[in-house]
């Protein structure tokens, strides 16, 4: 599937998100939390660039998702 437009949004504190999209549908995941130090590269968030060394070297050997 092509996306035409990808974001991440970063909010502050708060209780409530609206999403408006007009005529489109919409995709979205909303992940809440509280905030660690992450690290982002790729389509990938981890916690230490330990962690995302890890999960690309799992990527790369196919390992990274586990399908049953």
């Amino acid at each position: 599937m092509l996306l035409e437009r990808t974001y991440v949004i970063l909010f502050g504190d708060g209780n409530q998100v609206i999403v408006s999209t007009g005529e489109k549908p919409v995709r979205f995941l909303l992940v809440s939390g509280p905030r660690y130090a992450n690290l982002w590269r790729g389509p990938i968030v981890m916690n230490t660039k330990e962690e995302l060394n890890i999960a690309f070297r799992g990527h790369r050997e196919g390992t990274f998702i586990k399908r049953k």
